[in-house]
């Protein structure tokens, strides 16, 4: 019975640590993002690979930052924790007791040392969604590479393993091209399995696959794969701190540029690898609805092409500006709220007064009934163990009651991935029969074109007939008048009688 009495008050702990750990990301996430700003229009003209590690080292500061805020927070639970589960103070006594700005502090700050199990349970029925997520994100990659496999052509298997040397990547690619998917994609960290659109590989130039080869393959080169599973579950954790989520979308940004530069460095040719990506744009447009990593979006998209040909890091938009205006603000209201706080000590008022003197009053008669009850032991024996024995019950009745609520969260997640799972193949089916019918108008429309066309040289062929006709019509004319004329001659010429 006490390892359950302690498993429980560990578990207490853990969730009041985790609480405060999750309020105090958000403004460690602001604070970051505006030192990751302010860096980042320091270093306009910067490589993309600094610019890229910066934010890196950025986001590993963050992750350090908040698990030393748990560990931390986990140190001073018992200090820190407010009310049990049952006990939750209402919105009408938090504004009640605010009276001070300090006041207001320290009862905000119980407020929410209070509801830490609420705000616990909300982050993780988010949080749940969001690994589940993750999770059949990474089993739909999986099945890709099973999926409508064919065998690409002997060259581009060939160009592969000569990039895979020029970029020094020492581990063995596979190339693979597929009927399924409408966009390159790289699957696999250990042994990553690259998959080639086959419509890719067939409908543009070999130059052009060569570009998107060496992107990819720098991708492999820098062990983006991993570092992108750390950002999805990094993001899964914090999905409420946008200054998080700002930073992880530059990391994503100058990823990209990362993998652009190494591909130029190896060809050279920047007209070259923008008709690539304006290609490869167009492709995407007309035969896919598929977001591309190569391609971007649109926006993006021409960031990129313009960072390329001026050679001009892009600097802030609108969506960063807002959040540093924002992390501005939020973050100077706390210094100051903190400084006045510190600066101007409380007033007692003739409120406070009075509920002090109420407080030590019960504090009083609570000293002389334990006094008094401390004289009877046989009663204060069998009051703790009535006391001991109700409090093994309530435990008993929560871990129970948890246990089976975790029981059925996890039974309705398993349904949702399983009815999720049954959707994307539904939905992929669907894009497949769409695809057919797709070929299927293609070729209708070729044999009528070709209809057309042979309608036209029959048309053609008649017309030409006619014009034979009408020829030869002309000369049967011709050669009757030039008789007639050598009949009048010879009439004109013969002699009378």
């Amino acid at each position: 019975m006490m390892g359950v009495l302690l498993t429980v008050a560990s578990a207490q702990k853990i969730v009041v640590a985790l609480c405060w750990m999750l309020i105090h990301s958000i403004w460690q996430g602001l604070a970051l993002s505006m030192i990751c700003t302010t860096m980042l229009l320091l270093n306009k003209k910067s490589s993309s690979v600094f610019r890229y590690n910066l934010a890196l080292a950025i986001f590993a500061v963050f992750i350090v930052g908040c698990a030393s805020t748990f560990l931390w927070e986990w140190r001073n639970a018992l200090r820190t924790a407010g009310a049990p589960l049952g006990a939750l103070p209402t919105m009408t006594s938090f504004f009640i007791k605010t009276i001070t700005l300090r006041d207001f502090i320290s009862t905000l700050n119980n407020y929410i040392a209070a509801h830490t199990a609420l705000v616990a349970l909300c982050w993780l029925a988010v949080f749940t969604l969001k690994s589940a997520g993750v999770v059949s994100a990474l089993v739909y990659n999986q099945r890709l590479k099973n999926r409508y496999i064919h065998q690409p052509p002997q060259r581009y298997v060939k160009l592969v393993d000569q990039l895979c040397q020029k970029l020094q990547v020492k581990k063995e690619v596979v190339l693979l091209g597929t009927g399924y998917l409408n966009m390159p994609s790289v699957i696999g960290h250990l042994k990553p399995v690259l998959l080639m659109p086959i419509k890719l590989l067939t409908g543009m130039s070999s130059v052009q696959v060569e570009i998107i080869l060496l992107h990819e393959l720098a991708h492999i080169r820098r062990n983006d794969y991993l570092v992108n599973f750390l950002q999805l579950i990094v993001e899964a954790i914090f999905f409420f701190n946008p200054g998080l989520l700002w930073l992880s979308n530059v990391m994503r940004e100058e990823r990209e540029n990362c993998c652009d530069d190494m591909a130029l460095e190896q060809t050279r040719d920047k007209c070259g690898f923008v008709q690539a990506l304006i290609s490869f744009k167009e492709y995407e447009l007309l035969g896919s609805t598929y977001v591309t990593a190569f391609a971007g979006k649109k926006n993006y998209f021409f960031r990129r092409v313009s960072r390329i040909l001026d050679n001009q890091n892009y600097t802030l938009g609108a969506g960063g500006k807002m959040l540093f205006m924002a992390g501005v603000v939020i973050l100077t209201s706390l210094v100051a709220i903190t400084a006045i706080a510190r600066v101007y000590p409380p007033k007692k008022t003739a409120h406070s007064a009075r509920k002090n003197i109420e407080q030590t009053t019960s504090n009083n008669v609570k000293t002389v009934k334990e006094q008094a009850e401390a004289r009877d032991p046989i009663k204060t024996d069998k009051r703790n163990i009535s006391q001991r024995r109700n409090d093994t019950g309530i435990i008993l009745k929560e871990l129970v009651k948890r246990q089976y609520e975790s029981e059925v969260k996890q039974a309705k997640t398993v349904k949702h991935q399983v009815e999720d799972t049954l959707r994307q193949e539904e939905g992929s089916e669907h894009q497949i029969e769409d695809s057919k019918r797709q070929a299927e108008g293609v070729l209708r429309q070729k044999e009528e074109i070709k209809r057309e066309n042979e309608a036209v040289l029959r048309q053609t062929e008649a017309i030409k007939r006619q014009a034979e006709v009408i020829l030869r019509q002309q000369e049967m004319i011709r050669r009757q008048a030039h008789t007639g004329l050598s009949q009048q001659k010879f009439e004109k010429t013969k002699p009378k009688s």
